[in-house]
């Protein structure tokens, strides 16, 4: 599908390069056992070969997973998108099911001969952190260049007055694909990614702080696999946070 916003994803692509974007609210009570606190999150593929990803799930595997991490694959952190204080953007509760959390999602769509804009924004860190979280993402015509910009701002009404340990941290998750290795640059700002199919792309960035760390992935076969993720992580300021960022392709 072109689009496939009728369910909340967004589908952009141009030249070999394609990404998703969960752009919708969460699923609805009948379904919310298997849903995902997963608003805003992206894939991003080269080819045939995944980069970005999420880190899976255990619905419609054909070996079975264990409960626990099944649950853990469930939680924004498993997820390339933005978490605040480590918080689910929607609750989990103990019996499966979703709870408070993202209420609203508003999204918008633009398309020209250079490339294709998709921004959201989710309510989801508004009741205990008086925050919004805002996304937008641009992939060029030929595929060649995703920008990203991710920005907290404060809700009408439900501003909070942080001081030191009170004023909440984000990460900006981004989980590699099994096999994509991952290394920084010399200069510290950004990150040189590399397909097992020897596609590279680099990852460049302003505002937070760049670490990598240690992730995992579940297919369709309900294997466990091990994969890195690069972070890019802030303390939010109370009268807003902006982190850009872009990951072009080499060559």
């Amino acid at each position: 599908l072109r689009a496939g916003t009728e369910w909340g994803f967004h589908r952009l692509a141009g030249g070999r390069t394609a990404f998703v974007a969960d752009m919708g609210p969460p699923p609805p009570s009948r379904l919310a056992s298997i849903g995902h606190a997963s608003t805003l999150a992206f894939e991003l593929s080269d080819g045939p070969e995944r980069l970005i990803v999420n880190c899976g799930g255990g619905q419609g595997a054909t070996r079975r997973i264990p409960a626990e991490l099944a649950d853990l694959l469930r939680t924004t952190a498993a997820h390339s998108t933005l978490v605040v204080g480590d918080v689910n953007s929607t609750q989990l509760r103990a019996d499966g099911t979703l709870g408070r959390g993202v209420e609203e999602v508003v999204a918008n769509r633009q398309e020209n001969e250079n490339g294709s804009w998709v921004d959201g924004t989710h309510d989801g860190y508004a009741r205990r952190f008086g925050l919004s979280h805002c996304r937008r993402l641009f992939l060029s015509s030929d595929g060649m260049d995703l920008r990203g910009e991710d920005t907290l701002l404060p809700t009408s009404g439900k501003r909070r007055r942080w001081t030191g340990a009170t004023t909440p941290r984000f990460d900006i998750r981004f989980h590699l694909a099994p096999g994509v290795e991952v290394a920084q640059t010399a200069d510290g700002k950004g990150a040189l990614l590399k397909t097992p199919g020897g596609r590279a792309w680099q990852l460049r960035f302003r505002g937070g702080e760049l670490s990598f760390d240690d992730s995992v992935f579940v297919g369709n076969d309900g294997v466990l696999r091990r994969a890195r993720q690069i972070v890019l992580s802030g303390q939010a300021d109370p009268g807003g946070t902006t982190v850009a960022w872009s990951l072009r392709k080499a060559g």
